[in-house]
């Protein structure tokens, strides 16, 4: 019961934030803008492969959520430490909460909402390939399921993978700027193995 509460507390407490539309829009829109411009994110959909293959869209999830990795730590990251920004954190384990359940609760909770928000590149990436100006030689078969796999099979354990790190550094430092160290340490960590491999 514990656990349930304190999950339904943080859906609630993001849901109810424009942020967390503010963030779904930008998503979207950095997705849109990755098929339906040629000028914006190039993601390998010139020459012969068209700008809706599987690969183009799986390519543009993983540099977008790579990308997207700052919104993660903004929200998951930070989840475990708001109660203690305000100081109420002594005040809740008075009650009958125990620990392990006020930190899945907010984890699982911060956890959804990041799928929430990142489910907007799939959706952009579909909306962006339908658009009017697109040349339709461009385009081959549009699938949703083709953008929608690499959702599943590259941003949710990238998401899930992430979140998890920064919650258990913001969990046991308690500090703020430890998150977003090693939000930081990661993405460059990302850049440089993407820059490696690409040299392979």
């Amino acid at each position: 019961p514990m656990f349930l509460s304190v999950f339904r507390f943080e859906l609630a407490y993001w849901f109810k934030r424009p942020l967390t539309l503010l963030f779904f829009v930008l998503f979207f829109l950095l997705a849109f803008f990755s098929t339906a411009s040629d000028s914006f994110l190039n993601v390998g959909g010139t020459g012969q492969i068209h700008r809706s293959a599987p690969f183009v869209l799986a390519t543009a999830v993983a540099v977008l959520t790579a990308i997207g990795q700052v919104i993660t730590t903004a929200i998951a990251g930070t989840a475990v430490l708001r109660d203690q920004q305000i100081g109420s954190q002594e005040l809740l384990f008075t009650t009958r909460m125990t620990r392990a359940g006020y930190l899945l609760g907010r984890f699982c909770g911060s956890f959804l909402v990041m799928l929430a928000i990142y489910v907007a590149l799939p959706i952009g990436l579909l909306v962006g390939t339908m658009m009017p100006w697109i040349e339709a030689d461009t385009l081959g078969p549009i699938s949703v399921w083709g953008a929608f796999q690499p959702f599943f099979t590259i941003a949710v354990p990238n998401v899930l993978f992430v979140s998890a790190l920064l919650f258990a550094v913001g969990a046991l430092t308690r500090k703020l700027f430890a998150v977003y160290v090693t939000g930081i340490v990661v993405l460059v960590g990302w850049q440089v193995t993407q820059q490696i491999t690409s040299d392979l």
